[in-house]
C-alpha cells in the first residue's frame, strides 16, 4: 500500500487516503508514506539509496480550518528547524 501511495504522489500533488475508522490510515500516511519521504523515496534527481538527506514531514490535522492547520504546521515545523521570520513568513 506504501509503493501505491507513493506512485500516486509521483504522479499528483496530492493524495487523499479515505476509509473506515480503525482501518490504518494514519499508520499507513506516517509509518508508511511518511518513513519512506524522510528517506528520499519522491526524489527524482539521483537514486533513492545514494540519498543522505532527511526530508521533513510536516503533520496536521485538518478540524475546522484545514488551511490554517496547515499553515501553523508549517510555521511549528519551521521554527523547530531554525528558519528565521522572512523564511516562515514565506511558507505561510
Amino acid at each position: 500500500e506504501t509503493d501505491e501511495v507513493l506512485a500516486l504522489l509521483r504522479r499528483h500533488r496530492a493524495v487523499t487516503i479515505v476509509a473506515d475508522s480503525g482501518a490504518g490510515k494514519s499508520s499507513l500516511a506516517m509509518a508508511g508514506v511518511g518513513h519512506a519521504w524522510r528517506g528520499g523515496a519522491l526524489r527524482t534527481d539521483r537514486p533513492r539509496s545514494d540519498d543522505t538527506t532527511i526530508w521533513h514531514v510536516v503533520t496536521m490535522r485538518p478540524a475546522e480550518n484545514p488551511v490554517e492547520q496547515l499553515r501553523n504546521a508549517i510555521q511549528s515545523a519551521a521554527l523547530q528547524l531554525g528558519c528565521d521570520q522572512a523564511a516562515i513568513a514565506s511558507l505561510r
